[in-house]
Order: C-alpha cells, then sequence, then structure tokens
C-alpha cells in the first residue's frame, strides 16, 4: 500500500471484479484526517470491489454520490482544498453502519495482500501453486472430498474443480473467502502448505450444494422400493424430490436405482403443478373479471391499468401475458371493446357498451 498503486497485484489476481465502479469512503477515516488538520483523503484500498468494510474502525463503506468535482487548490498557505471541505461536509451527513466480522476480516486480508504482493511482485501467478495449495486444504479439511470444500465456501463444485486443477484463476472476491475460512492470501498464491484451521464459512454465503440428508441408501432396495409404492397409493408426495426427501435418499440415487417409481413420481408432479397453474390462472380471471364490472358500473372505461391498480393487494400480479390474457376473457364476456392503441391524444372516450344518457 506504500506505492499508492494496484499494479503489484497485476501478476497475482485475477482483473475481473478486482476494481470498484463507485466512490466509497469510511465516515471516521475522514474524521480523523480532520482532526489531524489534513485534507479528506481516498484510501487505496477503497478502491477494490471486494472489500466492503474498514479494518481499522469495523465501519461498512460508504458509498459517495456521483457529484461533479471542485478543482483541487494547489495553494501553499495552509488552506483546506475544495475537495477537502467536500469530503468534511459529506462525513457530516454519512451514518456510522457497523460491519460484519467477515467484512471486517476480508477487507484486512486484503490489505494484508496489497503490503505483500509488493514482496512477491516477482513471483507472479501460478496455477501449479493454486492447486498445491488447495489439494492441500481439502485433504487436510475435508479428507479429499473438493466437493465438500466448495459447499463450505457456498461455490459450485465445477469452480473447485476448476480451481483445484488449475483450469480457472480464482478471483480476489474468492480468494478473500477462501483465506477468510482457513489462512491467509499469500499462502494461496504462493502454494505454502500451511498449518489450517478451518473457521465456519461467512453466513451470507449460500452453503446449498451438498445436503447431507437421510440414510436411506444404507437400506435395502427392496425395503425402500415398498415404502416408495406406499408413498404412490397414498400420495404422500407431490412429486419426485418430496419422495426422495420423504425416504431419506437424493434424487440422483432415485433416478438411477428405481426406473419405475421414479418416472411416476416426476409425471405426477407434472400434473399437480399444472393443476395449481391452471387454479391461479382462473382464480386471477375471476378477479379481473370483477374489477372489470364494477368499472363499468361506475361508468368509466375498464383499461387494463385501471383494472390492475384495482387488484394490487387482492391476488399477485402475474406476466404480462397473463393480464392480457385475463383481459381478454373481460371484454369477449362483457362485450366491451378494446381500445385500439392511439399515438396521440385520444378523440373521444371509448364506449363501455352501455348508451349514454343525453340531457
Amino acid at each position: 500500500m506504500q506505492l499508492c498503486t494496484l499494479l503489484p497485484l497485476k501478476e497475482l489476481v485475477s482483473v475481473f471484479v478486482l476494481l470498484s465502479d463507485k466512490q466509497r469512503f469510511c465516515p471516521s477515516c475522514y474524521e480523523d484526517d480532520t482532526r489531524a488538520g489534513r485534507d479528506c483523503y481516498g484510501r487505496l484500498l477503497w478502491n477494490i470491489e471486494a472489500v466492503k468494510a474498514c479494518p481499522l474502525h469495523r465501519l461498512q463503506l460508504v458509498n459517495r454520490s456521483k457529484t461533479k468535482r471542485s478543482p483541487i487548490s494547489n495553494e501553499r498557505d495552509g488552506a483546506p482544498s475544495h475537495e477537502g471541505e467536500a469530503n468534511r461536509r459529506l462525513t457530516e451527513s454519512a451514518g456510522h453502519m457497523s460491519a460484519s466480522d467477515y467484512e471486517v476480516e476480508s477487507s484486512r486480508l486484503i490489505a494484508e495482500l496489497l503490503d505483500d504482493a509488493v514482496v512477491f511482485s516477482d513471483a507472479g501467478y501460478s496455477a501449479s501453486a493454486q492447486s498445491a495449495f488447495l489439494t492441500h486444504a481439502i485433504d487436510v479439511l475435508f479428507h479429499g472430498r473438493s466437493a465438500y470444500f466448495a459447499a463450505h465456501l457456498g461455490v459450485s463444485k465445477s469452480q473447485m474443480h476448476g480451481w483445484a486443477k488449475g483450469r480457472v484463476r480464482m478471483s480476489l472476491p474468492r480468494l478473500s473467502l477462501t483465506a477468510y475460512c482457513c489462512c491467509a492470501i499469500a499462502d494461496i498464491l504462493l502454494g505454502n502448505r500451511v498449518m489450517l484451521s478451518l473457521r465456519p464459512a461467512p453466513h451470507c454465503q449460500r452453503r446449498r450444494l451438498i445436503k447431507r440428508g437421510g440414510r436411506g441408501a444404507w437400506r435395502s432396495k427392496d425395503d425402500l422400493c415398498a415404502e416408495l409404492d406406499t408413498l404412490i397409493r397414498s400420495s404422500g408426495a407431490r412429486n419426485a424430490t418430496e419422495a426422495a426427501q420423504s425416504v431419506g435418499l437424493s434424487l440422483k440415487y432415485l433416478r438411477k436405482n428405481f426406473p419405475d417409481q421414479h418416472p411416476f413420481l416426476v409425471g405426477h408432479g407434472r400434473e399437480v403443478f399444472a393443476s395449481l397453474r391452471s387454479q391461479a390462472t382462473e382464480t386471477f380471471d375471476q378477479i379481473y373479471l370483477s374489477e372489470h364490472n364494477a368499472l363499468c358500473e361506475e361508468g368509466v372505461y375498464p383499461s387494463r391499468r385501471r383494472v390492475v391498480e384495482r387488484m394490487q393487494g387482492k391476488v399477485r400480479i402475474g406476466r404480462r401475458q397473463e393480464v392480457q390474457s385475463a383481459q381478454r376473457k373481460a371484454h369477449a364476456q362483457t362485450g366491451v371493446k378494446i381500445a385500439p392503441p392511439s399515438c396521440g391524444r385520444m378523440a373521444a372516450r371509448p364506449s363501455s357498451g352501455r348508451q349514454e344518457k343525453r340531457v
């Protein structure tokens, strides 16, 4: 960070999502600058997209509104510059939001990488070093199962496989996430076989890849087949996914080992889904028709916009095609003509199907 440039990272990390497209700042850092009698200046760390917090004050970075910059004063008489005055005014209006432990720790790891990048600038990125570290971490922490490491980080198994084989280069957000869980970022880039300690994954990551459910696969296939047949006869499962969860199997195991029950459950699930969708469409059409008739009784042309406004809060508004279908059905049942689209001002209000009362 002493060089005030990100060039040392050029040969170490990927440029993917490296720089932030927003100007951000830490209010407490600006307050420290004001107390020290110097102009508020932007830190190099704030320009990195993966940095979400200030590691010194444990506060979330605040996005700065895009405004036209005032020219920086070159006076040397000790008077504050225009930009410094603007930053101080910005600090007074900014809030102080506490950052999570993961945001603070990941920002600290990236700050350490900026300092270490000057020392390791000649090393450059090495796919073999990245693969060596990940293979070591997978063997030590997850007994050689890369899918469990992927689930812990909240990334896909194919992505972890590409990293471990050196086919895909890890971005800086993924490097900071991996380092947060077990080590430092420099250890990953250099392929160091260091002592690892597994830290729980941050709550912002989804552990959705591996669902260690029941132990149904340990039972005999005859018992599983009998239980599946019972579920089918009693309609205890609406689809294959619910049946697999009920018996304690994975969907892949069910599809591979039960070729008779799986197709039936899949077809039954499609029928249930089609029935529920048909009921929802019928309910939507009925509510649209009732609001359409209410507008007609008030003497107001039932345009689609007016009807949808009256339906807000009563039913979920679906896609545009669903609304158009309900509109055509309502106009066909009531006999009200759909107003043709016009480019300019309408010459006369469309008829609502009733004879106008003349005075």
